[in-house]
């Protein structure tokens, strides 16, 4: 859970950054030091290579990939670090969520089809479209 909370902390830094959104708004302040340092610190790290071996990669799947291959990138990762958390834990609750989460991550992986988006977003300006439409015809 905390590895989660930490990578869409530093995914809100990032967006903030990249759109020039006041940052203070998209970061859950939980945790004391790193929360802080993406409030004010502005380097692709964010100074907080320290405390997370992952963050330097995120930062760069960030800048150079499209969103298709981010989310594969960021699945991929978090499938690396469940693992990492199971290494010495065979049995227990933990495994189970563990094995949920990791089902949970397949199944959005396999979902992630471009065609399949098109379509979807297709969809949505279609009905932006006619929503638009209609509010114009009560308009008159």
């Amino acid at each position: 859970i905390a590895f989660e909370y930490n990578l869409r902390n530093v995914l809100a830094a990032l967006n903030s950054q990249k759109y020039r959104l006041p940052v203070e708004q998209k970061i859950l302040q939980l945790d004391g030091e790193e929360s802080e340092l993406l409030l004010i610190n502005t380097t692709a790290d964010f100074g907080l290579s320290k405390y997370y071996d992952w963050i330097n990669d995120v930062s760069q799947y960030y800048t150079e990939l499209d969103a298709y291959s981010l989310e594969r990138k960021l699945c991929k990762l978090r499938l690396k670090k469940i693992d990492e958390f199971l290494e010495f834990n065979y049995f227990g609750v933990d495994r189970l969520l563990a094995y949920w989460w990791r089902l949970h991550l397949v199944e959005r992986f396999l979902t992630f089809q471009p065609a399949a988006g098109e379509k979807a977003f297709q969809e949505i300006i279609s009905n932006l479209s006619s929503t638009a439409d209609l509010l114009r015809a009560f308009k008159h």
